[in-house]
């Protein structure tokens, strides 16, 4: 984990690259005039300088009911809202692993922001899963627009499907929630990932917004909580690891450490 000063650094970093040079300015003024962020036009800000920057439409927030999945989708739906925090960015840069080889995986892409700030990190392919008809035409216009721009993963889709029904990726992968589904659809999601994971063992990595239900996390032996979270629910960020490849890594660590000798061993 990064210490406070990199982390700041790793901040800056991802809000010029999602927001440009104009875009950072805001926050260092909100920053020296902290009365700044309760104002409609910091709001108003946040809301949309990622769109401008890129020319895509991702911006507003819409309540479940007013997105067109059928009745049952409806109960289990939180509504939409886009991904607006450096924090995505800099999670991602602190994962510690190669991007090149894993697959990027949101869950309620919508109209597809953090399709493209995942896309601006070398991920193998960024794939997102949308019930909504309307966003996913949205989201495949959104693509076109934003691939003109120079991004490290140009394999960029939004997939019309309902996640539990998701065939997952045979690779790697970087999972994203923003609190998209209920406790009952999100405990199917996960028991269709560790099927995944049964038949084809692999390393898996869940980075969760608002993890309002992240026990189903922390009351399972698949899953180990990593220290990369940022703030608590409802708006913090926590970041689960399949277990397998967390002991993998520890045993591996325990292997490259030299070996101690007891007293009674050492030649005198």
């Amino acid at each position: 984990m990064k210490d406070g000063l990199s982390r700041l650094a790793l901040r800056v970093k991802w809000l010029l690259r999602y927001n440009g040079l104009v875009g950072i300015l805001p926050p260092v003024v909100a920053l020296i005039l902290p009365f700044v962020r309760k104002t409609q036009w910091f709001a108003d800000w946040k809301e949309d300088a990622f769109d401008r920057r890129f020319g895509v439409t991702t911006s507003g927030f819409i309540a479940g009911s007013d997105i067109d999945f059928d009745a049952d989708a409806q109960n289990h739906t939180e509504g939409y809202a886009p991904t607006s925090a450096a924090n995505f960015g800099v999670i991602l840069d602190e994962l510690d692993i190669d991007h090149r080889e894993y697959t990027f995986v949101d869950l309620g892409s919508g109209k597809g922001r953090a399709l493209f700030m995942a896309a601006l990190f070398p991920f193998s392919q960024v794939i997102g899963v949308e019930l909504s008809p309307s966003f996913c035409e949205i989201a495949h216009s959104n693509i076109e627009q934003f691939k003109r721009h120079r991004t490290s993963c140009r394999d960029i889709q939004c997939i019309e499907l309902d996640a539990t029904k998701l065939d997952w990726p045979a690779t790697p992968l970087v999972i994203y929630l923003l609190n998209p589904f209920d406790e009952h659809i999100l405990s199917r999601v996960l028991e269709r990932l560790r099927s995944s994971w049964e038949s084809q063992p692999r390393d898996m990595i869940v980075i969760y917004l608002n993890p309002f239900f992240r026990e189903l996390f922390d009351t399972s032996s698949f899953w180990h909580a990593l220290h990369l979270k940022h703030g608590d629910a409802p708006d913090g960020w926590a970041v689960f690891r399949s277990v397998e490849r967390v002991e993998s890594v520890a045993a591996r660590d325990d292997l490259n450490q030299p070996t101690k000798r007891s007293a009674d061993t050492i030649p005198h």
